[in-house]
Protein backbone atom coordinates (compact mmCIF):
# COMPACT_ATOMS: atom_id res chain seq x y z
CA UNK A 1 0.00 0.00 0.00
CA UNK A 2 2.79 2.48 0.83
CA UNK A 3 4.85 2.07 -2.16
CA UNK A 4 1.26 2.17 -4.27
CA UNK A 5 0.66 5.39 -2.53
CA UNK A 6 4.01 6.89 -3.14
CA UNK A 7 4.11 6.06 -6.98
CA UNK A 8 0.56 7.69 -7.03
CA UNK A 9 2.04 10.72 -5.12
CA UNK A 10 4.98 10.54 -7.80
CA UNK A 11 2.87 10.72 -11.08
CA UNK A 12 0.46 13.05 -9.70
CA UNK A 13 2.71 15.83 -8.28
CA UNK A 14 6.33 16.97 -9.96
CA UNK A 15 9.05 17.55 -8.56
CA UNK A 16 9.15 21.03 -8.56
CA UNK A 17 6.37 22.03 -7.11
CA UNK A 18 6.21 25.09 -4.62
CA UNK A 19 4.39 23.13 -1.69
CA UNK A 20 6.84 20.63 -1.76
CA UNK A 21 9.62 23.24 -1.02
CA UNK A 22 7.64 24.45 2.11
CA UNK A 23 8.85 22.20 4.96
CA UNK A 24 5.00 22.20 6.55
CA UNK A 25 4.10 20.14 3.52
CA UNK A 26 4.14 16.76 3.32
CA UNK A 27 3.61 14.93 0.06
CA UNK A 28 0.37 13.21 0.70
CA UNK A 29 -0.56 16.34 1.57
CA UNK A 30 0.45 18.14 -1.18
CA UNK A 31 -1.11 14.97 -3.70
CA UNK A 32 -4.67 15.57 -2.01
CA UNK A 33 -4.56 19.40 -2.73
CA UNK A 34 -4.07 18.95 -5.77
CA UNK A 35 -6.59 16.61 -6.10
CA UNK A 36 -8.78 18.91 -4.70
CA UNK A 37 -9.53 17.70 -1.36
CA UNK A 38 -10.16 20.86 1.33
CA UNK A 39 -8.34 20.73 4.40
CA UNK A 40 -6.23 18.02 2.84
CA UNK A 41 -2.88 18.76 5.71
CA UNK A 42 -5.95 18.45 8.11
CA UNK A 43 -6.98 15.74 7.03
CA UNK A 44 -3.23 13.98 7.04
CA UNK A 45 -2.42 14.79 10.47
CA UNK A 46 -5.48 13.33 11.73
CA UNK A 47 -5.03 9.93 9.77
CA UNK A 48 -1.29 10.35 11.74
CA UNK A 49 -1.96 11.10 15.21
CA UNK A 50 -4.81 8.18 14.89
CA UNK A 51 -1.85 5.95 14.12
CA UNK A 52 0.30 7.10 16.54
CA UNK A 53 -2.87 6.39 19.35
CA UNK A 54 -3.44 2.97 17.59
CA UNK A 55 0.40 1.97 18.21
CA UNK A 56 0.68 3.46 21.77
CA UNK A 57 -2.51 1.35 22.77
CA UNK A 58 -0.67 -2.03 21.27
CA UNK A 59 2.53 -0.96 22.87
CA UNK A 60 0.47 -0.16 26.86
CA UNK A 61 -1.34 -3.44 26.28
CA UNK A 62 1.93 -5.50 25.62
CA UNK A 63 3.50 -4.36 27.93
CA UNK A 64 0.68 -4.74 30.54
CA UNK A 65 1.13 -8.41 29.18
CA UNK A 66 4.50 -8.95 29.39
CA UNK A 67 4.99 -7.72 33.06
CA UNK A 68 2.04 -10.03 33.66
CA UNK A 69 4.06 -12.91 32.34
CA UNK A 70 7.43 -11.98 33.99
CA UNK A 71 5.39 -11.59 37.17
CA UNK A 72 4.12 -15.44 36.78
CA UNK A 73 7.95 -16.55 36.31
CA UNK A 74 8.95 -15.14 39.56
CA UNK A 75 11.17 -12.39 37.18
CA UNK A 76 9.16 -9.12 38.26
CA UNK A 77 7.32 -8.15 41.34
CA UNK A 78 3.96 -10.34 41.97
CA UNK A 79 1.92 -7.55 42.25
CA UNK A 80 2.18 -7.57 38.23
CA UNK A 81 0.39 -10.29 38.13
CA UNK A 82 -2.44 -9.25 39.96
CA UNK A 83 -5.71 -9.47 37.83
CA UNK A 84 -8.92 -8.11 37.95
CA UNK A 85 -12.81 -9.29 38.02
CA UNK A 86 -12.46 -10.02 34.11
CA UNK A 87 -8.93 -11.78 34.14
CA UNK A 88 -6.88 -8.88 32.92
CA UNK A 89 -3.70 -7.85 34.86
CA UNK A 90 -4.92 -4.56 36.02
CA UNK A 91 -1.54 -3.52 38.01
CA UNK A 92 0.74 -4.10 34.79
Amino acid sequence: FYVGSMVVAVCLIPHNNELLKDSTWGTYSVTLTALGIPEARHIVNFVVLTSVCSCFNSALYTCSRMLFSLSKRGDAPKSFGSVNSKSSPWVG
